[in-house]
């Protein structure tokens, strides 16, 4: 019987003899081992910006309460002063030298006795003025004779030009209460000294009245404080590195100092620019629409912003404390969380390539020996 024998087949098929299908990119063992890794590092990399995030809030936030704490211990120091420079002008007010002042007639016979009482009261406030180093001046207008404590003249018509003022409107208004003010411009406008003018940093204010029975003569007392009760307030508060701090009056007035590689300077703020009443959160902080402290923008970056109100045993005196710092002091402190993220996403990084290059080698190589064998067998060898 005749046996026939079977021709035996090349182990390539004629598809894939002399040739060898190419693999994609993504379908590569030394890919899929990289990309493996990689992923095994966005957990650290995502807990690093969840890190450094919650450090920043947390930053900001503690930043924020020592802050306002530290606003708050100056204002009540320069609340202190001013309920001082109060308590002074109740005085003043209940003087005997201003009701023998107030009963002067302020006709065109002067006599003796209103003579020695202009006198008296002009030396009692002049008193006054050098026992406190703070005070700038002390002045009493009324529709008798004009008194200035430090000197200088005020023109004849001077409390005629104040008597619409709206000083004197609320004043009488206030009916003897106190009350503080950033400018008196009807005032300043009638001194007779030009040079006189704006060398006080804030001013209280009251009327006057004659205790007389039946007698309707007022008077304005005005009390005016050196600005460098002020400023020295604020060039004792650091609130960090490009930091500004601004006292702002009733009617708007803006006294503020900043620091600047770390030396705390003075702002002009008869500079338009300079003035924090001109920016937007500044009408949001008049009408109540942000709370103590709030991040917004200023000079193009963001600040976070601090207040508080300057209140005396008398009441609020309408004076805001406001303190402007910015958040990239916040996130200079959170830094070393970010720096940790970074080097160590880094040396992940590195561990996770030269781990998958030399398993992805080896494999490579386990893989091209067997193919290797396995090619040697079907060719009989």
């Amino acid at each position: 019987m005749k046996f026939l024998k079977r021709k035996p087949q090349s182990v390539h098929s004629p598809s894939t003899k002399g040739s060898v299908k190419k693999v994609g990119m993504f379908s590569s063992i030394k890919t899929k081992l990289i990309a493996g890794f990689l992923i095994c590092i966005i957990p650290i990399i995502l807990v690093g910006i969840i890190s450094y995030n919650s450090a920043f809030t947390a930053i900001k936030d503690t930043a924020s309460y020592a802050t306002l704490q530290t606003m708050q211990q100056s204002n009540e120091k320069l609340a202190l002063t001013l309920d001082n420079i109060e308590t002074l002008s109740s005085q003043i007010m209940l003087s005997s030298q201003i009701n023998d002042y107030l009963s002067i007639k302020g006709d065109n016979d002067i006599t003796l006795f209103e003579i020695q009482s202009a006198s008296s009261l002009n030396t009692y406030l002049n008193g006054l003025v050098a026992l406190n180093k703070y005070l700038d001046s002390i002045t009493i207008l009324a529709d008798t004779l004009p008194v200035a404590s430090l000197g200088y003249e005020l023109k004849p018509e001077a409390y005629d030009n104040l008597v619409k003022s709206e000083n004197m409107a609320r004043a009488k208004e206030l009916n003897g209460r106190a009350f503080w003010t950033g400018y008196h411009f009807e005032i300043d406008e009638n001194r007779s000294t030009k040079g006189d003018q704006n060398t006080y940093g804030l001013s209280l204010m009251r009327l006057l009245k004659d205790i007389n029975m039946g007698s309707s003569k007022e008077a304005l007392l005005i009390i005016d404080i050196k600005s460098s009760l002020i400023e020295e307030t604020l060039q004792k508060i650091d609130l960090g590195n490009n930091s500004e701090l601004h006292l702002i009056s009733p009617d708007g007035r803006d006294i503020a100092a900043r620091i600047e590689n770390d030396e705390n300077q003075l702002i002009d703020t008869a500079e338009s620019q300079n003035r924090i009443t001109n920016q937007d959160f500044y009408s949001k902080i008049i009408t109540n629409e942000v709370g103590d402290s709030f991040t917004d923008k200023y000079n193009n970056e963001e600040y976070m912003i601090i207040q508080t109100n300057l209140v005396t045993s008398a009441g609020d005196t309408g004076y805001k404390l406001i303190g402007l710092v910015p958040t990239a002091n916040f996130r200079e402190a959170a830094k070393s969380i970010r720096d940790v993220t970074i080097i160590i996403s880094a040396i992940a990084l590195i561990i996770a390539l030269s781990t998958s290059l030399i398993l992805s080698l080896g494999i490579s190589n386990a893989l091209k020996r067997i193919l290797e064998v396995s090619q040697r067998i079907a060719k009989g060898d």
